[in-house]
C-alpha cells in the first residue's frame, strides 16, 4: 500500500521507550471463519457471510442490508436525476464529484483506509476485468465467475474517455463504489469501497479497450482505493416494509431531494435542536435567549471557510440578513449559536460572503420551520415580612405580614388572596384568621376557652398585572406561624 502521508520514523533517543515489535508464535487454536460471498447483478453490493449452517441470517442483520440496499438506490436516482452544470447533463453514475459529495455531506461514510494503485496486465476481456475486481476487493474468487465485473470496467472506462475527450471538463476524475455486507460470526458490518480513476491520466488506457481487445500490448491502469465504514441510515422509516410502493413513498423521495443536494455539494439544514438534548426533538417554535441550539446538516461552512459564514434571522424580504445571532460556531455539519431576541416569526440562515474587506452577504440555506425568541425571565419571588408569626397561648393578638413582589419581571403586585391556615398535620385552625389588607395579611389570634400550642403554615396566592394592564402570573407563598 503506498501512503503519500507516511514520513521517515526519526531514530529511537535515549530516553525513548519504543520496544520492538514481537511478533506472536503461531496458535492452532486461532482459526479463520470460513467466509461465502455473492454478489447483485451490478456488482455494486456484496453480501458476505460466516455462517455456513445454512442461509437464515437473523432479521435484525436483513434489515441493515436492506438500509444498504434503499441508500444505493436513492443515491444513483439522485445521481442520474441532477443536472452537471458543467455538461448540461444528468450526471454520470461514474461522476467522482457527485459520489464523492455524497460521501462527504450525507455524515453516513467513515473513511478509514486509502491506497494508490497501478495494474498492469497482458490480460484482455473478462480476465482483465476479474483480476482487477479481485484486486480490488481482495477477493480471491478461484474459479468463480463475476459476471458483472466486464460491464462494470468497461463502464467505467467508457465515462473515462467522455470525460478526457472534454478538454475544458473540471470533472477530470471517475469513480464507482462498491457497498460490501458482511455477516461475521453474528456481527453486520458494512464498508464501502470507492475506487477512482483519472481520466486524462489514464486515457490511453481507455482508448485501448483493455476490456474487449485481444493484444498482447501491455497496459497500465492508475486508481486511488478509499475504503469507508458504511454507518446505515436513518432518514427512512419502515424501509423494508413494502419496497413494491417505494414510488409513493414520501420519506423516499425527501430523501432523493436531500442526497441531490449533497451532489451539488450545496449547503443543506436537516434539523434544529437543543444543544446535548439526548431526546434528539425538534427545537420549539418560541426559543429562549441565552439557550444554546444547534443546526444540523451538511457543507454549512461554505466548504471549510467559516470566516465567511454568519449566522442571522432572516430578512422580511426573505433573502436579506437581519440581526446576528450570538455565539455562532461553524462547522461543516453542526452550527451551534445563542438566538438573539426576535418576536417576529422569522427562519435562521446561514449566510455566505464575498470575502471582500466590505462583504456582500447572501443567503446559503435557511432553516425549514420559522421561529421566534424570547428572554427565559425567571417566576418572580415573593418577599415576606416576618418570615415567623408567633402568639402567646393566652393572649388575644394580631400580627400583620406584610408581602412584597420582586419586580424584575415586569409583574406589578395586584392583590392577595385564597389564604388558608393549617396545623402541622394539614387540619385547618380555628383559633386564628386571616384577612387581606392591602399588601399585608393580617392574622388575629383569639385565644380559646382552653388554651393550647399548635404550630402549622399559611399559604396563600398573589395575582399579578402585567405592564399592559393584563393578567399576569399568580405566585404562591407561605410562612410559618406558632402559639406557645
Amino acid at each position: 500500500m503506498a501512503n503519500k502521508k507516511n514520513k521517515p520514523i526519526p531514530p529511537a533517543s535515549n530516553n525513548d521507550q519504543t520496544v520492538q515489535l514481537q511478533v506472536p508464535q503461531a496458535n492452532p487454536y486461532n482459526l479463520q471463519a470460513t467466509k461465502r460471498y455473492i454478489f447483485n447483478e451490478t456488482g455494486n453490493i456484496m453480501l458476505a457471510s460466516t455462517e455456513l449452517g445454512g442461509d437464515t441470517i437473523a432479521d435484525s442483520v436483513r434489515d441493515v442490508f436492506a438500509e444498504v440496499s434503499v441508500f444505493f438506490a436513492a443515491m444513483t436516482k439522485a445521481i442520474s436525476t441532477t443536472i452537471n452544470p458543467n455538461t448540461g447533463q444528468p450526471y454520470s453514475l461514474y461522476n467522482y464529484n457527485a459520489i464523492q459529495n455524497v460521501i462527504d455531506g450525507s455524515g453516513l461514510f467513515v473513511h478509514v483506509n486509502e491506497e494508490d494503485i497501478e495494474h498492469t496486465t497482458t490480460s484482455f476481456g473478462a480476465t482483465f476485468s476479474k483480476e482487477l475486481i479481485e484486486g480490488l476487493l481482495g477477493l480471491a474468487t478461484g474459479a468463480g465467475a463475476l459476471s458483472f465485473a466486464q460491464g462494470m470496467i468497461s463502464s467505467l472506462g467508457s465515462a473515462g474517455l467522455k470525460i478526457g475527450g472534454h478538454v475544458d471538463s473540471s470533472d477530470n476524475k471517475v469513480a464507482n463504489i462498491v457497498f460490501i455486507c458482511e455477516y461475521l460470526l453474528g456481527m453486520p458490518i458494512v464498508s464501502a469501497m470507492v475506487v477512482t480513476c483519472d481520466a486524462k491520466e489514464n486515457s490511453q488506457t481507455f482508448k485501448i479497450g483493455p476490456c474487449f481487445s485481444e493484444s498482447t500490448t501491455h497496459t497500465t491502469l492508475k486508481m486511488h482505493k478509499d475504503t469507508y465504514m458504511f454507518v446505515t441510515p436513518k432518514f427512512i422509516r419502515q424501509y423494508s416494509d413494502d419496497l413494491d410502493s417505494i414510488t409513493k413513498d414520501q420519506a423516499y423521495f425527501e430523501f432523493v431531494d436531500y442526497l441531490q443536494e449533497l451532489v451539488r455539494g450545496e449547503p443543506i439544514i436537516t434539523a434544529v435542536q437543543v444543544m446535548n438534548d439526548p431526546s434528539g426533538n425538534p427545537a420549539p417554535s418560541e426559543l429562549t435567549v441565552g439557550t444554546t441550539y444547534v443546526i444540523l446538516g451538511s457543507y454549512l461552512d461554505d466548504k471549510g471557510k467559516p470566516e465567511n459564514v454568519e449566522v442571522a434571522w432572516v430578512a422580511a424580504d426573505g433573502k436579506s440578513k437581519g440581526s446576528v445571532v450570538a455565539n455562532a460556531e461553524i462547522q461543516s455539519n453542526v452550527v451551534s449559536f445563542s438566538p438573539t431576541a426576535n418576536s417576529t416569526p422569522a427562519a435562521i440562515g446561514i449566510f455566505f460572503s464575498d470575502g471582500k474587506a466590505t462583504p456582500t452577504w447572501t443567503l446559503a440555506v435557511a432553516t425549514p420551520l420559522i421561529y421566534t425568541a424570547k428572554k427565559d425571565t425567571p417566576t418572580p419571588s415573593l418577599t415576606i415580612s416576618p418570615t415567623n408569626a408567633s402568639f402567646s397561648k393566652a393572649t388575644n393578638n394580631t400580627v400583620p405580614v406584610t408581602v412584597s413582589i420582586d419586580n424584575s419581571a415586569g409583574l406589578t403586585f395586584d392583590t392577595i388572596k385564597s389564604i388558608s391556615i393549617t396545623d402541622g398535620q394539614g387540619s385547618a385552625v380555628n383559633s386564628i384568621k386571616g384577612t387581606v389588607s392591602g399588601k399585608k395579611i393580617n392574622l388575629k389570634y383569639t385565644a380559646p376557652g382552653t388554651p393550647k400550642a399548635v404550630s402549622g403554615t399559611v399559604t396563600f396566592d398573589v395575582t399579578t398585572k402585567k405592564a399592559d394592564g393584563s393578567a399576569g402570573d399568580t405566585i404562591s407563598g407561605s410562612f410559618d406561624f406558632d402559639v406557645s
